[in-house]
């Protein structure tokens, strides 16, 4: 059994500023995601075999 809470450390050092917090994930979690997917694209093109590389092939 942990000994801590993060839900409750998370709570007492954004005390007060739980919108700005919110908006700092918000932000980091949709560029990271934005990454997510251009990462996932570049990975995907990869895999294509040389004679796809027109877009022809899925």
């Amino acid at each position: 059994l942990v000994p801590y809470s993060i839900d409750k450390q998370v709570d007492e050092l954004t005390d007060g500023r739980h919108k700005e917090f919110r908006q700092l994930v918000r932000e980091v979690a949709l560029t990271y995601a934005d990454q997510v997917k251009k990462d996932y694209g570049y990975f995907l093109e990869k895999l294509k075999p040389n004679s796809c590389s027109s877009g022809s092939c899925d």
